[in-house]
């Protein structure tokens, strides 16, 4: 490719399309922190106060061991 197009080596890809890339014996690692930081920081809402909410944090939610709804109904 590079007889044909002019090609830059820029090193080890960090980012791309938003995306944090590292690299592991594990392989490689792809999240978005940096951009829901940014998107957070545009916002604004890392400055506010976090608020009680009616949720309860330690219900552990699973697929098998739950009991159905009996109050639900099909449309």
């Amino acid at each position: 490719m590079n007889k044909t197009f002019k090609i830059k080596d820029l090193g080890d890809l960090r980012y791309f399309l938003g995306f944090e890339v590292t690299r592991s014996k594990k392989g490689i690692m792809m999240n978005e922190r940096k951009y829901a930081l940014k998107l957070l920081i545009d916002a604004g809402p890392l400055a506010c106060k976090p608020a009680v909410t009616p949720i309860d944090n330690l219900v552990k939610l699973s697929s098998t061991r739950s009991v159905p709804f009996t109050d639900v109904h099909a449309l």
